[in-house]
């Protein structure tokens, strides 16, 4: 049909409105719309098939992939879906569109493509097959309106003229209820904000990267982490507002509120607390029932009782002006009394349906010996049912010593825009992180009841209790144990409703496990003809950093995808404190990766992999994340940081600082230089002017931030000049000189220093080398506290011969989980130690005159401590040889929170390997 304006104000008339709404200063003055096929009338109020759909037909035809097309099957659940029977309600926002909504969008909505288009100088959406630009003027026209526009388009034939009075809102964010239809468009209205991934951006393409626009402090000093890659939404966007949940620094699970239209933050402290403040698996994830209103919270678990709270009905659809804890429900179980099943609880998520329903998922057991639950929840009782296990941990898997339990973890779990409910997920035999194996991958048209594998065949019933396990044919890509394949990547789908899936894994192969692993991204894929396809982000050929300092021991971290208007995938990671994105074409094969450094701060974000909030994406191209930065005093602070996607422009200049200045070699760390591409590196000795290139390309195709130069001389000192690059175009030079490298003999050592348990001990003067810590040369010096009223023990090491000094009295001050300044100079033969200024022993010893700088944990105490701004200097001269970058790269222990933590057994110098 078409529909054209008529009255005065360029809006047809309606008898529609809901009373106290302005009908006037409409700015839509025609739509224009084309019915794709006769369909029943009903049907034809709430169709929510796509419009790239298969027409209903008993098979496939034989170009058709199954797991692409089974339409008898779709269409019946998809009629299903639409024939729900109630009133019309949808969300509304009054805020105007972002600036880079709708830009060259095309909008796939309940079996119509609108596309923005400005015809004879007016505004319109028109139903076409191509992609039309939009004037900046026609463009702010649309966005001006105070409805989000994205909304309209999902309004058919009946609600148009409707929609043309509704111009203006007399506050921020209400529940529309138009009751003359007689049908439910709850859920329908927002399929594609619940199921798509494509962003809309202002300057979408290759060429295209994100661009912080906005960052919103939402709590000074929260704990020290509060991001994780398996948090499918702890950030989420309903009308006006944004919620996130975290830990504030007193451990409380917290749930904030921003308004979008000031930014200002409203906050809820629940009392519950995390119950292990160390164990980043404890994520917390958010949930929303459309259909009454009800905000859904879990947190705080990993093989722990579930945690779960719901708001009242109506608070994210009618939101209160001031939100309270007498907003929410007490804790209690998911389905009462909450026995058995809700004991052993892991990795919470939601999984908003297209009609706007929910589905919880979490696992039940531990890792590599758990099963995957399936809830779903009724919006008209406020009741969930436990649909049964979706994975099982049934089967013997021969080539892990016959293992006969294990755990499936998800990359992600998403809705396409057709309807079609899919599924990816890695294996794991045991909790070692080395027996994950495969790729695998399934599919449900019936929201999540019936399974089938990527050639259609069944092979998860839950109704009659036949989850998928092993023996299943679910693999799609094989990936053998000892690959360190990682698990809970992340799962995108393209403009065909094709997944593809973004992890790492050892580009050596399976190598074994307890090495020290060549991890790189690697992203797999599936044709439109249903074959899998694999391709690595980054460069193989060049050796990332293989750093123990991470938890897993793995060098790079999980991260988000999305793709743009554009059809490009863009991947998003934050790896040693810098954000980076990696983008990649259908037209190049999805092989055509180009990596940009995006943002960076002076300690930068905490490398737990943000997830961005995927309604706000959708709602006003905005890609929104909950960050975690640590500050110079060793808090961390949570913001709330947007990004749109901006034209690359030439890269910033680089700051560069000396991270370790030795006689062999020298390495500096490549800081800022957003938007940089790779690095020109250039030196001159300072005493025979002239610069020489001595890296052309530096971290071209990688995510290297450090540079290291082995080619030095002992006793010249050198001056370094490094230029970012980019495809557009070069930044302004940053030089750096380096004074003069030696051997280390005369220098000061200082970090802060956290004794968790037991012991923190610093190794000096150490020779590098085989068994260095075994039969080596160096010295030991370590707090412990609880060791007969807290005692510096002193033990100095040579050849295998071992003698401890007499122990010190530490401090009162100095007790565990206290953080205090340590400070130890070697000076020739007099040896000084300081904690919190205060000298407190001074001893002569002359074994040893030079080496390198530790960190060694016994392990038989069960030692735990936390280091942090770890730095050491020439006596002579104040110049750095080491300093210790949080996040940063030594080789063992694990960054959390920003600081280096290390454990029982663990031991290593700053100069290895």
């Amino acid at each position: 049909m078409n529909f054209d304006s008529s009255s005065s104000n360029g809006c047809a008339s309606t008898d529609t409105v809901t009373p106290g709404w302005s009908s006037s200063n409409c700015v839509i003055k025609s739509f224009r719309t084309t019915s794709r096929g006769d369909v029943p009338s009903l049907l034809r109020k709430v169709q929510i098939t796509s419009s790239t759909s298969p027409s209903a037909s008993s098979g496939t035809s034989a170009d058709e992939h199954p797991a692409r097309v089974s339409a008898a099957k779709r269409e019946s659940v998809a009629a299903a879906a639409r024939l729900r029977v109630g009133r019309v309600s949808f969300i509304a926002s009054s805020r105007p569109v972002s600036r880079t909504s709708f830009i060259g969008s095309r909008e796939r909505t309940h079996g119509r493509i609108y596309e923005p288009r400005e015809i004879c100088g007016e505004c319109q959406y028109e139903n076409t097959a191509r992609v039309h630009s939009v004037s900046h003027t026609c463009a702010r026209r649309i966005r001006s309106h105070s409805l989000v526009m994205r909304t309209v388009v999902r309004i058919h034939e009946p609600m148009q003229q409707w929609w043309c009075t509704m111009s203006s809102f007399p506050r921020p964010s209400r529940l529309l209820t138009i009751r003359a239809l007689g049908i439910s468009m709850a859920g329908t209205l927002l399929l594609s904000l619940l199921v798509s991934q494509s962003a809309v951006a202002s300057a979408a393409g290759a060429d295209s990267i994100p661009t912080l626009d906005d960052a919103v402090l939402v709590e000074d000093n929260a704990h020290f982490w509060n991001n994780n890659a398996y948090d499918q939404a702890k950030l989420l966007t309903v009308g006006d507002y944004q919620y996130v949940i975290y830990y504030d620094s007193d451990l409380h699970v917290t749930l904030a509120r921003r308004d979008l239209t000031s930014n200002a933050i409203q906050k809820i402290v629940f009392p519950e607390i995390v119950r292990n403040p160390t164990d980043t698996h404890n994520n917390s994830v958010l949930g929303v029932s459309y259909e009454d209103g009800r905000l859904h919270l879990s947190f705080d678990h990993h093989g722990q009782p579930l945690r779960y709270r719901v708001s009242e009905p109506g608070f994210v659809t009618a939101p209160p002006a001031t939100i309270s804890l007498a907003d929410f429900e007490p804790s209690g179980p998911l389905i009462p009394p909450g026995a058995g099943l809700e004991k052993a609880v892991t990795y919470p998520r939601f999984v908003n349906t297209p009609d706007g329903g929910l589905i919880f998922y979490f696992r039940d057991g531990a890792s590599g010996n758990g099963e995957l639950y399936q809830h779903r929840y009724d919006a008209t009782t406020g009741d969930w049912t436990r649909e049964g296990p979706l994975f099982s941990k049934a089967g013997t898997y021969a080539p892990w010593n016959n293992e006969t339990n294990r755990s499936g973890y998800e990359h992600d779990i998403l809705f396409d825009a057709d309807g079609r409910l899919h599924l990816s997920w890695t294996w794991r035999e045991t909790p070692t992180w080395e027996s994950n194996h495969d790729i695998n991958y399934a599919y449900s048209d019936d929201e999540g009841r019936t399974w089938f594998n990527d050639s259609g065949t069944l092979v998860g019933d839950l109704a009659a209790g036949n989850p998928i396990d092993l023996a299943d044919d679910t693999e799609v890509v094989s990936v053998p144990t000892g690959t360190a394949l990682m698990n809970q990547g992340v799962m995108v789908l393209d403009a065909d409703q094709q997944p593809h899936i973004i992890t790492y894994i050892d580009a050596d192969g399976a190598v074994g496990t307890g090495v020290l692993h060549n991890v790189h991204y690697v992203h797999y894929w599936r044709e439109t003809d249903g074959t899998w396809s694999q391709s690595f982000i980054d460069d193989t050929s060049v050796r990332f950093n293989p750093t123990k300092s991470y938890v897993h021991r793995e060098a790079l971290r999980r991260g988000d995808a999305f793709f743009d208007s554009d059809g490009v995938l863009h991947f998003t990671s934050v790896i040693d404190g810098v954000m980076y994105q990696s983008t990649s074409t259908e037209g190049g094969g999805w092989s055509d990766w180009a990596t940009t450094r995006v943002s960076d701060g002076p300690l930068g974000l905490l490398d737990h992999g943000p997830k961005y909030d995927r309604v706000r994406m959708q709602q006003d191209g905005v890609m929104s994340i909950a960050a975690s930065r640590v500050q110079p005093d060793g808090s961390t602070d949570l913001y709330l940081e947007d990004y749109t996607l901006e034209a690359l422009t030439a890269p910033a200049a680089p700051t560069l600082k000396v991270v370790l200045n030795q006689d062999s070699s020298v390495r500096i760390a490549v800081d800022g230089a957003e938007r940089g591409a790779q690095y020109l590196i250039e030196r001159e000795d300072v005493a025979a002017p002239g610069y020489s290139v001595i890296d052309a390309d530096f971290g071209a195709h990688t995510f290297l931030s450090q540079f290291t130069d082995s080619t030095v001389s002992a006793g010249t000192t050198y001056r370094y000049r490094v230029t970012a690059v980019n495809a557009v175009g070069s930044s302004a030079p940053a030089t750096l000189v380096v004074p003069a490298a030696s051997a280390w003999r005369n220098y000061t050592i200082e970090a802060e220093v956290t004794v968790v348990r037991w012991s923190a001990g610093i190794v000096f003067r150490a020779t590098p080398g085989a068994g260095a810590f075994d039969t080596g040369d160096f010295y030991w010096w370590a707090i412990q506290p609880d060791r007969d009223g807290g005692k510096l023990v002193r033990i100095v090491f040579d050849s295998g011969v071992v003698t401890r000094l007499p122990e010190i009295a530490l401090p009162a001050s100095v007790t565990t989980g206290s953080t205090h300044a340590l400070k130890i100079t070697a000076n020739g033969s007099l040896i000084s130690t300081w904690i919190d200024g205060v000298l407190v022993d001074q001893v002569t010893d002359s074994t040893h005159a030079t080496g390198t700088v530790g960190i060694r944990h016994g392990s038989s105490d069960g030692d735990a401590a936390r280091y942090n701004n770890l730095r050491v200097t020439r006596v002579s001269t104040g110049e750095t040889l080491y300093s210790f970058r949080a996040p940063s790269t030594i080789w063992c222990g694990n960054i959390i929170g920003g600081l280096l933590a290390m454990y029982s057994g663990e031991r290593c110098l700053i100069t290895e390997p």
